[in-house]
């Protein structure tokens, strides 16, 4: 079972809010937000890419886009936070 870290969860919340986000949109969104570096949000990023909850796509040599995985009700998906709820629960 997959599980991210509370601060992986609020990454992930945003971009399933607002859909496929360049990675310049969502540093200027978690940072005023949650008062996160630069370094900090590319560092989450790059974590949920490696655990395949976000797909990244280069664009134009500097911009990426990120996605989320599809994930479905039986995906297996946890987050510490919630003592092990799916997203779906």
């Amino acid at each position: 079972m997959m599980q991210i870290s509370d601060a992986e969860w609020q990454v992930m919340k945003i971009i399933w809010m607002q859909g496929e986000q360049t990675s310049t949109d969502l540093i200027r969104v978690l940072a005023e937000r949650f008062d996160w570096s630069k370094s900090t949000i590319q560092t989450l990023l790059a974590r949920l890419v490696e655990k395949e909850c976000l797909t990244r796509k280069k664009r134009r040599q500097v911009l990426c886009l990120f996605s989320p995985f599809n994930f479905g009700p039986k995906s297996g998906f946890t987050c510490p936070r919630y003592q092990g709820q799916g997203l779906f629960s």
